[in-house]
């Protein structure tokens, strides 16, 4: 059965939509990367403190680690695409696809989109529209 795959993401979630035979299934995978994790880390407390190198160098260091088991998670659901429409904010979706292109997975995916932040009913309607069809949306 071919399934199409939508998916919003950013650092923090994923909102996966898949569609089979005009029937819709929504997951959502959760990152454990918290809004102080992308906080600048500082020499001083005033706002001209020049940024410490070796700080933020640890803390993207600490960021990529958390976002491991969160791509693991969406790769876990969107196995079965035959296509995938991935959009979002920020550069998750680019580092997905970074790592989709080491298995068959990345063939698969016909658009990546830059967007704003969606909720769930607009990320529904963006895949219904992708779809091209009276997508019903499902509870969420």
């Amino acid at each position: 059965m071919a399934t199409k795959i939508g998916l919003w993401m950013d650092e923090r979630q994923a909102l996966i939509v898949s569609v089979t035979n005009m029937s819709a299934k929504i997951t959502k995978v959760k990152s454990v990367i918290k809004d102080e994790m992308f906080a600048v880390n500082a020499v001083s407390g005033d706002s001209g403190a020049k940024q410490d190198p070796a700080a933020a160098h640890r803390n993207r260091i600490k960021i990529k680690k958390a976002l491991d088991p969160y791509y693991d998670g969406i790769i876990d659901n969107i196995w079965d695409a035959r296509e995938m429409f991935i959009f979002g904010t920020g550069e998750a979706k680019y580092e997905l696809k970074n790592r989709l292109e080491k298995s068959d997975l990345a063939r698969r995916i016909v658009v990546i989109e830059d967007t704003d932040k969606m909720d769930d009913y607009q990320i529904i309607d963006k895949m219904s529209q992708y779809c091209s069809a009276g997508l019903i949306a499902p509870s969420l």
